[in-house]
């Protein structure tokens, strides 16, 4: 099984805080979110799917973040890239830690970290 991983620890106030992953090749991704410092506001995580890294699209719905360890599981073997992004900022003043995980039952080369 072939797997990649990409993670960044941002402040939730901050509109467009990212974490980038080159999924190529990979079968599924999870995104993953948890409180690092401070309490949870208002702030907004959206999960994103490119095909080229630059031109970006929804991937599902946005979700607020209000509990440790949210994350979504998501189909991405016709994604290039996905990315988790601070779409609205907090007001909390937290920082949170995001991560992005994506995995192949299938033996995968060149694959890596597309942020």
């Amino acid at each position: 099984m072939a797997e990649v991983t990409a993670s960044a620890t941002v402040e939730f106030d901050s509109k467009n805080e990212e974490v980038v992953l080159n999924v190529s090749g990979m079968e599924s991704v999870r995104g993953q979110v948890f409180l690092s410092s401070g309490s949870y506001g208002s702030g907004v995580v959206t999960m994103e799917r490119s095909l080229d890294g630059k031109h970006w699209a929804a991937m599902g719905d946005a979700e607020t973040f209000s509990a440790d360890g949210v994350g979504s599981l998501h189909d991405c073997r016709a994604t290039g890239y996905v990315r988790l992004r601070v779409s609205t900022a907090g007001t909390s003043g937290a920082t949170i830690w995001m991560a992005l995980a994506a995995w192949s039952d299938a033996p995968v080369t060149g694959v890596g970290n597309g942020g």
